[in-house]
């Protein structure tokens, strides 16, 4: 199980890495943190598979679970990149000023849906290596990047010329997940 676990998360952060930054992100210039993710992902992502294949059997439902977060992580992915399609997005840490907000598709809940996406991508491992400083330490590192990464967009869109739309949709959305109210109703 553990290695189709393995081959369904190399599918998921292939098809996001295809569809990401080859094809939907638009490309600027290389920055130290957009570096930085490129050279810690597929390190990182080498040694949670290690991990998950050295961990052994993992129970039916945590393995289950994994797979639905791999899965999920990717939909969600594609979803964003459908719903922001007419904008053509910069990778992370660009410091271009932001020119407009999207707010359809995931993003009428959450700021920051690919984000979220890789996010999800990252804990899904934590199912089936609960006691992995490894898979910790990488999530807890790549969290930290995205992070930054979401406070310093946010950061350029306060500034920007479309600051005071951007701070309404900021207090109606949630950064990484919906606000509770979006989700129990108004």
């Amino acid at each position: 199980m553990e290695t189709i676990i393995v081959l369904v998360a190399m599918i998921c952060n292939i098809t996001i890495q295809i569809v990401g930054s080859l094809i939907y992100f638009k490309r600027g210039r290389l920055t130290v943190g957009l570096l930085g993710i490129a050279l810690t992902v597929p390190l990182l992502t080498v040694t949670n598979f290690q991990a998950v294949l050295a961990n052994g059997k993992s129970p039916a439902w945590p393995a289950g679970l994994a797979l639905a977060l791999y899965a999920l992580s990717t939909l969600l992915f594609l979803w964003s990149a459908i719903s922001a399609r007419h904008a053509m997005l910069k990778l992370a840490f660009t410091p271009d000023a932001p020119q407009f907000i999207v707010k359809r598709g995931p993003y009428k809940w959450v700021r920051h849906p690919f984000y979220s996406s890789y996010l999800l991508y990252w804990g899904a491992p934590l199912l089936l290596c609960p006691y992995s400083l490894v898979v910790w330490g990488a999530f807890c590192l790549m969290g930290s990047i995205y992070m930054i990464a979401a406070i310093m967009e946010e950061r350029r869109f306060a500034m920007s010329e479309i600051g005071s739309i951007y701070r309404d949709y900021a207090g109606q959305t949630g950064r990484f997940l919906p606000p509770i109210r979006s989700l129990v109703g108004k």
